[in-house]
């Protein structure tokens, strides 16, 4: 598979054309997205995001045999954030990309885990991981990357 190691080269590839970005911009604002999903652990999230990120990617990337991961090497490709808040905010706060933005987009597609699943994972995202996040984020970063709005 020729780009199944790309989605943490892509962050850290990303990062450069943002610089350049907010550089040259007169009045630059840059918003991230992430696919966030808070879970107990690894198996919750991969029985509540596998069959969605599977299906999504197939109709990305039809050439791409997708069945030849497993369910992990498939949320590691897609750099899908999950585990306790804690862990989550780590491992955003380790994204070069969002050190530069003045906006995190969570957001737990391409997974389908269900309306209950994502509001509550949405609760944990804003009440959870957002402030923790704050805390392990330079005071440089924008203070819109805590503030949560409906």
């Amino acid at each position: 598979m020729p780009w199944a190691c790309s989605a943490r080269i892509r962050s850290i590839c990303s990062a450069p054309v943002a610089r350049v970005y907010r550089d040259a911009a007169v009045s630059p604002r840059l918003a991230v997205t992430r696919t966030v999903y808070p879970a107990p652990d690894r198996t919750a999230a991969l029985r509540d995001l596998e069959r969605g990120t599977r299906a999504w990617s197939a109709e990305m990337r039809p050439d791409t045999d997708w069945d030849a991961l497993d369910g992990e090497e498939l949320l590691a490709l897609h750099t899908v954030h999950t585990g306790p808040a804690g862990h989550i905010a780590r491992s955003l706060a380790a994204d070069p990309v969002i050190r530069l933005a003045d906006e995190l987009i969570a957001q737990v597609q391409p997974g389908e885990p269900g309306f209950d699943a994502t509001l509550s994972a949405l609760r944990t995202i804003a009440h959870d991981v957002a402030p923790a996040l704050r805390r392990l984020l330079p005071p440089s970063v924008p203070r819109q990357l805590s503030e949560v709005s409906p």
